[in-house]
């Protein structure tokens, strides 16, 4: 059956109709969809946009906040806990950083208020802290974020070398002289002098160290220096790794023993911890034995002309007399001849521990100098760190070898007449000589 050809046509324009009609509703459908997955997508572009923006403002006041940690310890080291607030807030002010300014807080706590150094005055902690507009995701309500970084650093980590000479200008601070002389360093040497004679090796000399740094020269001409490491001229100075000890508290107007000589021939004489006003004096015919702890020498020093001296866990200060004994006036120096013999260790448990012979960093009269001889002439054993921060040393005796297992740092440091000295150094937790790092 043929059906009339305007039925057909009627019957193919109405399927047209419905077609074009379904097509604009999906159109508009569609639109409407697309509409909203670009606010999303705008939306999510804007969050991915102020996230990265944000890290970027953390990462740079994560900087601040290290720099300023480190400063801080720095202070530490320098034993200037006084300064330690100040040089933080400065540090993170020249990172971009200033406490009270552009929404920023920054909280500087020595020690530390969390972590695992609560409480503990060789770390300090900087918080920085930074309320952040938002760029784009303000769109979406999201005003503004805070952004908070920590750094805390301090004195720990064990330094890498054992002989520091901290005299800033002083020529020879680091000197060795006479043909048999020999200074051998097992770890590095650091020389703060900036003379251009700093390091000075003469007279067929012999300096044998892992690494040398020096702020000033090195003058090896007449001598022979051997670095298995690094070693380098006019490098900046090393803060002192020391500086961080304090002089231990004591009773300053009292005195345990007085005017202390020992020389009876053929006796030993036990020597008890104390403090010993006038010093101790051990003549050649006398012979010491040290109990354990700490000596404090209110001047007078140590000065021995001949005998022997032997102790384990003993601690030297060395500090000015009493007021009522004349004072500064008074100090002795540590003066250990060539006929002497000794060996000692250091003590191995508090404030000073590992520390041999500490020399008072007030002591003495200003514009004088003391210098302290540690010369015994029986190959002599030191175990522990010798520091004389501003007095120079001479280390080692003819014919003998001095060993010193620990460090010595000390204005200047000196071995002459042919004497041979090993400095053996420190490592680990132990190690006394402290450089500045960050730990968290």
């Amino acid at each position: 059956m043929v059906l009339p050809a305007s039925r057909g046509i009627i019957m193919s324009r109405s399927g047209r109709g419905r077609g074009a009609a379904g097509r604009s509703k999906r159109r508009g459908a569609m639109l409407a969809l697309v509409g909203l997955s670009m606010i999303g997508v705008m939306g999510m572009m804007a969050v991915a946009i102020d996230v990265g923006s944000l890290q970027r403002q953390r990462r740079i006041a994560q900087t601040a906040a290290d720099a300023g940690a480190m400063a801080g310890a720095s202070e530490i080291q320098r034993g200037r806990f006084d300064l330690v607030n100040a040089s933080a807030l400065a540090e993170t002010t020249r990172n971009g950083f200033t406490t009270g300014a552009d929404g920023v807080t920054v909280t500087v706590a020595n020690g530390p208020v969390s972590g695992y150094y609560i409480g503990n005055a060789r770390y300090v902690e900087v918080v920085v802290q930074r309320n952040v507009p938002s760029l784009f995701a303000s769109l979406l309500g999201i005003n503004s974020a805070v952004v908070r970084t920590r750094g805390v650093a301090g004195v720990d980590a064990p330094s890498s070398s054992c002989i520091y000479t901290l005299n800033p200008s002083a020529e020879k601070a680091l000197h060795v002289s006479g043909s048999t002389s020999e200074l051998e360093v097992g770890c590095g040497a650091v020389v703060n002098s900036t003379n251009s004679k700093a390091v000075l090796i003469e007279s067929s000399g012999t300096l044998e160290t892992s690494s040398l740094a020096v702020t000033g020269g090195i003058d090896d001409s007449g001598g022979n220096v051997v670095v298995s490491g690094s070693k380098a001229s006019g490098v900046p100075p090393s803060p002192n790794p020391l500086g961080y000890l304090q002089m231990p508290a004591f009773d300053l107007d009292r005195c345990d023993y007085t005017g202390t000589k020992i020389d009876t021939y053929g006796v030993t004489t036990v020597l008890n911890p104390g403090i010993y006003c006038g010093g101790i004096e051990i003549t050649s015919n006398g012979t010491a034995f040290l109990n354990p702890g700490l000596y404090i020498l209110r001047g007078g020093g140590l000065k021995m002309s001949g005998g022997s001296i032997t102790g384990t866990e003993v601690t030297f200060i060395n500090t000015n007399a009493r007021v009522a004994d004349g004072g500064a006036d008074k100090f002795g120096k540590i003066e250990m001849g060539s006929q002497s013999s000794a060996t000692l260790s250091a003590m191995t448990t508090g404030s000073l521990a590992n520390i041999l012979f500490y020399q008072d960093p007030a002591a003495g009269k200003p514009g004088d100098v003391y210098q302290n001889v540690i010369a015994s002439g029986s190959n002599a054993v030191f175990t522990g760190t010798l520091y004389f921060p501003t007095q120079p040393i001479e280390l080692g005796a003819s014919g003998s070898t001095t060993t010193v297992n620990g460090a010595v740092v000390a204005s200047t440091v000196s071995v002459t007449s042919g004497s041979k000295v090993i400095v053996t150094g420190t490592s680990g937790p132990s190690s006394p000589l402290k450089r500045i790092s960050l730990v968290e």
